[in-house]
C-alpha cells in the first residue's frame, strides 16, 4: 500500500522547467529541434509544442522556452542542442523550475510550487509564462548589475580625463545599452501584461496574480527600472561635464589666439615706429 501510495504521489508530480536568452529566439530554429511535434500558436507571441499528452514545450517571443513533463536527462539533452544553437557566437542564458503538484481540492500556490486539482493546459500555460518572465527578467537583472559596474568605471575614469573623446563615445555608447535594455524591459519582456487566458477566468487570474507575487515581478521590476534611470542620469551628467569642458577648453583657446594676435600687433606697431 505505501508502495502504491509512493507511485501515486511520483505520478502526481509534474517539473516545469524555464530557461531564457539573452540572444534572439526564432520560433522556425526551435521547431527544427523538435521533430514530430505537432505545433499551436496560443496567443500572438507564444508558441506551444506537444510532445506528449503532457509533455510540452512553450516558446515565447520574449526569448524563454518553458519544457513541462521533461526529465532532467531529456531536458539536458534537448537544451544542450538549442543553447549550442542559440549562444553559438555569444550570450547567456537564465534557469529556473517550479514543482506542478496534481490531486489537491483548490489550486494553491506556494513557494516554487503549483498545486491543481487536476492536469489543466491553462494553469500550465500561466505558470510558464511567468515561470519564462521571471528568468528572461532575471537576464536583465544581471546585464544592469554589469552595466552599472560599467558605469562606475567609466566615472573613475572622467575625473582623470573628462574631455577625452574615447570617454564620449564610451559614455554614448553606454546609453545605447541602457536604452536596449528597456526596450526589452518594456517591449519584448512583456513583463506586466496579463496572459489572454485570464481575463474572463477569475481562478486563473488569482492564480496568476499569487505566481507573480511568488516572484516579486513588481519589486524586481520597479528596481531595474531605478538602476536604469540612475545609470541614465549618471551618463547624461558625465556627457554635460565633458561638454561643459570642452567649451571651457575652446574659450581658452580662443582667449590665447586672441591675445596672441593683440601681441603680435602691438609688436608690428613697435617694429614699425
Amino acid at each position: 500500500m505505501i508502495a502504491s501510495d509512493n507511485e501515486m504521489n511520483k505520478e502526481s508530480l509534474c517539473i516545469a522547467r524555464a530557461i531564457a536568452f539573452s540572444s534572439e529566439i526564432i520560433f522556425d530554429d526551435i521547431l527544427a529541434m523538435l521533430p514530430w511535434a505537432e505545433c499551436e500558436r496560443i496567443e500572438a507571441n507564444f508558441l506551444q509544442v506537444t510532445l506528449g499528452r503532457e509533455k510540452r514545450v512553450l516558446i515565447f517571443r520574449f526569448r524563454g522556452l518553458v519544457f513541462i513533463g521533461f526529465t532532467e536527462e531529456e531536458y539536458r539533452s534537448t537544451i544542450s542542442s538549442i543553447c549550442e544553437k542559440i549562444t553559438a557566437l555569444e550570450g547567456s542564458w537564465e534557469e529556473d523550475e517550479f514543482t506542478i503538484q496534481r490531486g489537491v481540492a483548490e489550486p494553491q500556490v506556494a513557494f516554487h510550487s503549483l498545486s491543481i486539482p487536476e492536469w489543466d493546459i491553462e494553469f500550465i500555460h500561466v505558470l510558464g509564462q511567468v515561470l519564462a518572465r521571471s528568468c528572461a527578467l532575471s537576464l536583465v537583472e544581471r546585464e544592469v548589475d554589469i552595466m552599472l559596474t560599467g558605469s562606475e568605471a567609466m566615472t573613475s575614469g572622467l575625473q582623470k580625463r573628462a574631455s577625452s573623446w574615447s570617454n564620449r563615445k564610451q559614455i554614448i555608447s553606454h546609453l545605447q545599452r541602457v536604452l536596449r535594455l528597456r526596450h526589452r524591459l518594456i517591449i519584448q519582456l512583456s513583463l506586466l501584461r496579463d496572459p489572454d487566458v485570464v481575463w474572463d477566468n477569475e481562478m486563473l487570474d488569482r492564480i496568476y496574480r499569487r505566481l507573480m507575487e511568488n516572484f516579486d515581478f513588481e519589486d524586481r521590476i520597479e528596481s531595474v527600472e531605478k538602476m536604469l534611470e540612475l545609470s541614465s542620469e549618471v551618463s547624461r551628467l558625465q556627457l554635460e561635464t565633458i561638454s561643459t569642458k570642452r567649451s571651457e577648453m575652446l574659450e581658452i583657446i580662443i582667449i590665447l589666439l586672441i591675445l596672441f594676435e593683440v601681441l603680435h600687433t602691438l609688436f608690428s606697431l613697435i617694429s614699425s615706429g
